[in-house]
């Protein structure tokens, strides 16, 4: 969206709000033709969030918390129907980490933590979503640690971002935006710890 509207010379704030805007829209639409509680009303909620979350921060986390847990509820209802379906594994991730990140702008960093911590574990666990080696993993290591920073935590977030700078320059090398965001966290730790 950024470049497109750089390059139509649009003002980008009119441009999220346009999105914003569109994004409602479609979500009341699929909510009045498949009913509220429906797969494709969901994934309308989660989609909005990440726009709430990624472009208007903090001003709009207690809506895109309050989406968020509704999504996830609806999700984890469904847990034993669908729990062998990868893309139900990836959907209850990705909704708890939407969540903590909606949580995390809000201060509400112990509940933040808790849905960092779970999405890393299904993560880690799961091989449908990349197992211990996999690039969500070390994204979502990298969440979980940031959040154990910002607690004074850092001794306890130094392995999860070792691990997670390793494996993502493995992956992504060491200039991908997310390597040298891990490496940063790292480096902090670092620091933190040898300040105490």
């Amino acid at each position: 969206l950024m470049r497109d509207a750089e390059a139509s010379g649009r003002d980008w704030k009119a441009v999220v709000a346009e999105a914003e805007s569109v994004h409602r829209a479609v979500l009341r639409g699929k909510e009045a033709t498949y009913g509220r509680e429906s797969a494709e009303a969901m994934e309308s909620i989660d989609a909005l969030v990440q726009l709430l979350v990624s472009q208007f921060g903090a001003s709009k986390a207690p809506e895109a918390e309050a989406l968020q847990r509704r999504s996830l509820t609806w999700r984890l209802a469904r847990a034993g129907s669908e729990a062998d379906d990868a893309s139900f594994h990836r959907g209850v991730v990705q909704a708890r980490s939407a969540l903590a990140q909606s949580l995390r702008m809000q201060g509400k960093l112990d509940v933040a933590l808790e849905e960092f911590e779970l999405a890393y574990l299904a993560c880690r666990d799961s091989p449908e979503l990349g197992g211990q080696e996999g690039v969500n993993t070390f994204a979502a290591a990298t969440n979980y640690a940031a959040v154990l920073q910002e607690l004074n935590r850092a001794e306890e977030s130094l392995e999860l971002l070792k691990g997670a700078v390793e494996g993502l320059t493995k992956v992504l090398g060491p200039d991908h935006p997310n390597t040298k965001g891990a490496m940063m966290l790292y480096t902090r730790s670092l620091s933190q710890i040898k300040k105490k």
